[in-house]
């Protein structure tokens, strides 16, 4: 007998959590389907973009057995709107027949533990869903908006009684240290070993990406099955062991699927080449406005490494730009190459430093594989 999850598994062929940017228009098949769509229950999965990933984003679609009948539904993920914060988008389900099971809120507020975003202070939308914890219920996991290094708090959602629930929003941090364990747990402390990524569930377990914080500048990320528990998750072992990860890479290989490469000519192989150089990697011009000086969590941030990290995340993730910003060449559109903010020693006269940490200072900023020097423009 197959287990609920194995059963999905079957029926999708692979769990869908590959993406396409929310921001670009939805797919026509499933806003007016065509009668031979819905003969055939859905279109092909494998060749649809919007079930596969792009960038950092997670999965715009979802293709998943919810009632155990052999029969996947069609989760998907509807812009609402856009204001001030960022785009707002809410979850439609859709059966086998193409008609829609049950639609989510439709509400700007992001308080609301139903409806996800990509806004200026984080992103929340849904990386996988699954019947994760074999109970028999399919679950959604989604991330609480992060944009700094901090533990993730995990936004799970149950489907039951025809529409998803929510059950709890907490971090999943290794507690006691080194043992493999990971409960869903409230904790202030910042440094420690977390789950920051859900890549895919599978019938051995969730793959997931780990973070390392040693509380002052070392950040070591991994990849890791993890197996489910009474009380969160357990190490099961180690895909890619934690580590110091280097400045070459996008953002699709920092979540991405685990073993992908970079194609030649590809942003990402070009960049492991220049870093493995010892030159320079990216130079540019960035004015510090205030919303660079605050992480996710609206935490006023006193290092000078935290705030060039946010800029560049406001810069190309948040598209928060300011009047003398400039562009670093896309080399900091990868997370993962943000990280070296707070791995290499950042060169800044003292005085400079302080006008930074004030904000509304205009510096340029020279990136080497070992070091960062931040000047005085016009330097």
């Amino acid at each position: 007998m197959r287990s609920r999850m194995q059963q999905v598994l079957v029926v999708t062929g692979a769990v869908a959590w590959c993406a396409l940017s929310p921001a670009q228009e939805s797919p026509k098949w499933w806003e007016k389907p065509s009668k031979t769509e819905v003969k055939s229950a859905a279109p092909p999965v494998a060749d649809h973009p919007d079930f596969k990933w792009k960038g950092d984003m997670p999965p715009r679609a979802f293709r998943v057995d919810l009632d155990g009948d052999g029969k996947p539904e069609i989760i998907r993920l509807v812009l609402t709107g856009k204001a001030d914060e960022g785009e707002f988008f809410h979850l439609k389900v859709l059966g086998p027949d193409m008609k829609p099971l049950w639609t989510g809120p439709k509400e700007m507020d992001s308080g609301n533990k139903l409806v996800f975003g990509n806004w200026d202070f984080g992103s929340s939308l849904p990386e996988v869903v699954g019947d994760y914890d074999g109970d028999g219920a399919v679950e959604l996991l989604a991330p609480a908006p992060v944009s700094d290094v901090s533990p993730v708090g995990w936004r799970l959602l149950r489907w039951k009684d025809g529409g998803f629930v929510p059950v709890r929003m907490e971090p999943l941090k290794e507690y006691p240290e080194n043992s493999g364990n990971f409960p869903w747990s409230v904790t202030e402390e910042m440094s420690g070993t977390w789950i920051s990524h859900f890549l895919s569930i599978g019938p051995d377990g969730c793959v997931a990406r780990l973070t390392n914080f040693d509380g002052t500048a070392g950040v070591k990320a991994g990849v890791a099955l993890m197996e489910a528990t009474p009380k969160g998750f357990r190490l099961k072992r180690w895909i890619e062991k934690l580590a110091v990860p280097g400045p070459a890479g996008g953002e699709g290989q920092e979540a991405g699927r685990v073993g992908e490469k970079a194609q030649d000519g590809a942003p990402g192989a070009a960049r492991q080449e220049k870093s493995g150089s010892g030159g320079e990697l990216a130079k540019y011009l960035c004015q510090i406005g205030d919303e660079d000086l605050r992480s996710s969590r609206g935490e006023r941030l006193t290092k000078v490494s935290e705030i060039l990290a946010q800029d560049r995340a406001n810069y190309h993730r948040y598209k928060i730009r300011h009047r003398r910003d400039l562009d670093d060449e896309t080399f900091f559109a990868s997370a993962r190459n943000r990280e070296l903010f707070q791995q290499v020693s950042i060169e800044c006269p003292q005085k400079l430093a302080d006008g930074i940490i004030r904000g509304g200072a205009i510096v340029e900023v020279t990136v080497y594989p070992n070091r960062i020097v931040v000047g005085i423009s016009g330097d």
